[in-house]
C-alpha cells in the first residue's frame, strides 16, 4: 500500500498524464493489480490483484512467497484476492507456515462465490478476509 501524507489519502509520485507502464505501477502501489482468470488445474497466482478461478473442475493452485519489506523494493501490502466462479473445492498451497499459524493450505468450500483476501507483512500471507475458505 501507498503512504499516506493525511489520513487515508495516498500520495502518488506522478501528476497528470502518464503512459501504461505508469498507470500499472499505480495500480500495484495501491493493490489493485490485473483481474486475471485462472482456468489450468494447477495454476501459479500471480499478485497483487484479483484471481478469477473459472476451472471446471479442481484448481490445485500455488502462491509465491511474498518480499519482507516495504515496497517498492518487498511486498508488503499488497493483496490478492481469489474468488471461485465455478463452485469447486479449489486449493491454494503456500510454503510451510507462509500463512498465520502454522498453516499452508487454503481450501474453497465447492460453492460459486467462495472467496479469500491476503495481504502481505513482513514475508507472510495474512487472510484478510475469508468466504467459504478454510486454511489448514
Amino acid at each position: 500500500m501507498s503512504r499516506s501524507a493525511s489520513a487515508g489519502q495516498p500520495v502518488y509520485k506522478y501528476a497528470g498524464a502518464f503512459d501504461s507502464t505508469v498507470a500499472k505501477e499505480i495500480q500495484n502501489i495501491t493493490c489493485n493489480g490485473n483481474a486475471d482468470v485462472f482456468s489450468g488445474s494447477a495454476d501459479a497466482l500471480t499478485f497483487p490483484g484479483l484471481a478469477q478461478v473459472t476451472t471446471a473442475g479442481v484448481n490445485a493452485m500455488t502462491l509465491a512467497t511474498p518480499k519482507s519489506g516495504p515496497q517498492p523494493v518487498g511486498d508488503d501490502g499488497k493483496c490478492l484476492v481469489v474468488v471461485d466462479t465455478t463452485g469447486n473445492a479449489h486449493t491454494i498451497t503456500v510454503a510451510a507456515n507462509i500463512f498465520p499459524n502454522s498453516h499452508h493450505v487454503a481450501t474453497f468450500n465447492g460453492t460459486a462465490g467462495s472467496s479469500i483476501e491476503l495481504t502481505a507483512i513482513a514475508g507472510l500471507w495474512y487472510p484478510t478476509a475469508l468466504n467459504g475458505v478454510t486454511m489448514s
